[in-house]
């Protein structure tokens, strides 16, 4: 919204509102070369281009938005005067709807920067904070995808103080062993056996041999999705199984071009729910499955160390939780073996997780919320200032086709349409650059291993919701003009 103040300051910079309104033949003036359509087939491209950046990599993620947003300017500024010109020659069209269309013909140049203004504004509204709202939504609704109340990645050796603490709680224990497994950019995972795996998850067998593997990617929801994208695949071919980050000794990890025995052969990547997401990102605390035989040889010499060797998986009434999960965090700060990290940790408590997911999921979302309602008011920012710099040539427009007999309804509907037209024309360009965004977004997730059921729901009220607000404002804003215009 500061933005928008500053470029509208630059554009008033000294001119008065009777220069605005004044009949200048070098600001009225409108281009009509046919060259143009060269910069709107390059605006096309690069809008084409913005999407491909889009499905890339992180960098180009960002670089994407900045190439959607100016092939969209490029597009509707000289596509639309291409397109003015097209209409002169359908005469009936062109002569029944004149009036409308007059500020768009005779003031051109003027109305295109305050257009590219509204166009900004709509954009990132439309696109990038819609997408990343809905993608929020709704806080709460991942618990039945959490299997589990605790899970402790512990040592051997704590296994009777788990059986206790399960059994005087009245809660149930699945205990599996497992073995740390990190990748080469220091994240954590939980590796199991292929037979763990089945007794886990309840899937068909998956056959693995050798130094075979299958990435399980901890989702969300239900939904289980074979995974594309090229960075997981290359990001876990490479394993230091048994190994930890966070135990920074120089025997923690290993060369990854000398050790031919940290790469895998992976057989499946996929999304699905073994234990349940607990990792923001979605790069830490997935399941590595390992051949039974690989997975054995190297569990037993993790033994010898003070490595992490059993899962311990709790479930307990809700009236014990607090409990007991208070009991269980003194007893894992006292352990020979515990992790404190920034992004995991050996202890994960599920209701505790949760519930700061979705603080963070609320301020997130309260974030965007605001800039998009701060966006909507610098659109109406601009509207309200164009309009009451126009104030007195709508003024005699209005009385002079008053003098000339023509009709009431018309009158309103000629005003309206003038006042409205630039955030309609935004507000339009914007939504299907936005609809053309979430398709960008739909297949980059896919390829990530799917999305929400729930995404094109809030996504679609959201939108709606926008733009309907900003239809009341302009439909508050243009009955009061037309108010002014009738009193004076």
């Amino acid at each position: 919204m500061i933005l928008v103040f500053v470029v509208l300051l630059i554009w008033l910079d000294g001119r008065s509102l009777g220069m605005l309104t004044a009949e200048d033949k070098k600001n009225e003036k409108r281009p009509i070369s046919y060259m143009w359509i060269i910069l709107a087939v390059i605006g096309i491209v690069l809008m084409m281009a913005g999407i491909i950046l889009y499905c890339g990599s992180d960098t180009q993620y960002l670089y994407a938005h900045g190439v959607l947003l100016m092939g969209l300017i490029l597009a509707v500024v000289f596509g639309l005067a291409l397109f003015l010109n097209l209409l002169k020659k359908c005469k009936n069209f062109y002569y029944r709807y004149m009036l409308d269309l007059n500020q768009l013909y005779s003031r051109y140049l003027n109305h295109m920067i305050l257009l590219i203004l509204l166009i900004v504004v709509h954009f990132f509204s439309l696109s990038y904070l819609v997408v990343q709202t809905a993608e929020l939504l709704p806080l709460d609704q991942y618990r039945n995808q959490y299997p589990y109340d605790m899970i402790w990645i512990t040592e051997k050796g704590n296994k009777e103080y788990a059986k206790k603490l399960a059994s005087t709680y009245n809660g149930t224990l699945t205990e599996v062993p497992m073995m740390r497994v990190s990748t080469y950019y220091g994240a954590n995972h939980i590796g199991i056996s292929e037979k763990t795996y089945r007794k886990l998850s309840k899937s068909p067998a998956l056959n693995l041999k050798e130094n075979q593997i299958a990435v399980r990617i901890e989702n969300s929801d239900e939904k289980q999705e074979d995974i594309k994208d090229s960075a997981y695949w290359e990001g876990y071919s490479t394993l230091y199984a048994g190994k930890y980050f966070g135990k920074q000794d120089s025997d923690t990890l290993i060369d990854v071009k000398k050790n031919k025995d940290i790469h895998f052969n992976i057989q499946s990547i996929c999304t699905q729910t073994v234990l349940g997401k607990y990792s923001t990102d979605g790069w830490h605390e997935n399941i590595i499955v390992f051949s039974d035989e690989y997975f054995n040889k190297q569990w037993n010499a993790s033994l010898k160390n003070d490595n992490a060797s059993e899962l311990e998986l709790f479930t307990f009434p809700t009236t014990r939780r607090e409990q007991v999960c208070q009991k269980l965090k003194q007893y894992n700060k006292k352990s020979s073996y515990h992790e404190i990290g920034k992004l995991q940790n050996n202890l994960y408590i599920t209701d505790q997780y949760l519930k700061s997911q979705k603080m963070r999921a609320l301020f997130s979302m309260s974030s965007k919320i605001f800039l998009i309602i701060a966006l909507i008011l610098s659109g109406f920012f601009i509207m309200s200032l164009k309009t009451l710099t126009e104030f007195p040539a709508l003024q005699k427009r209005y009385e002079f086709f008053k003098c000339m007999g023509m009709r009431e309804n018309q009158l309103k509907w000629n005003t309206f349409f003038e006042i409205k037209i630039l955030g309609r024309i935004a507000e339009s360009v914007s939504l299907v650059t936005g609809i053309l965004y979430v398709g960008a977004f739909i297949h980059k997730q896919k390829l990530a291993g799917g999305i929400s059921n729930v995404f094109f729901k809030y996504w679609i009220i959201l939108v709606v919701s926008y733009i309907l607000l900003n239809e009341i404002i302009q439909e508050v804003f243009a009955r009061y003009i037309l108010r002014k215009l009738k009193e004076n």
